[in-house]
């Protein structure tokens, strides 16, 4: 209704999905390969961060084998990834980035990391 007091007919449009994070991590699926055990996986992902006021609260990963390490980059900082084998067969392990926005709001986005452990040959 407008300040005439008219009406004029309006449409709703409905939108559905999944919000995408305010910032992103590339990749966000890290393939690692066929690795020996025991041996070490080695990997780096990008996260680009909206601005400058954004920050890496912290990272959680879902085991002990699973280490990351923080390096600065061009337009966001580099993460990366040294994954311990230990295990034979398929593998996957979850990495949650946690981000803080500048209204202190926490985001996350995970990263999974998927490799094969493979048995010496004897």
């Amino acid at each position: 209704m407008t300040l005439d007091n008219e009406t004029h007919p309006c449409s709703r449009i409905e939108v559905v999905g999944e919000m995408q994070p305010s910032f992103r991590v590339i990749p966000r699926l890290v393939l690692l390969g066929e690795k020996p055990i025991p041996s070490d996986a080695e990997a780096d992902v990008t996260l680009l961060l909206p601005a400058k006021d954004w920050a890496i609260d912290h990272i959680e990963t879902d085991t002990t084998d699973t280490n990351v390490t923080q390096f600065e980059a061009e337009g966001g900082r580099r993460l990366h990834i040294t994954q311990r084998i230990k295990q034979a067969g398929d593998q996957v392990s979850i990495i949650r980035i946690v981000v803080r926005k500048p209204d202190k709001q926490l985001e996350i986005v995970p990263v999974e990391v998927r490799y094969h452990g493979q048995k010496a040959s004897r």
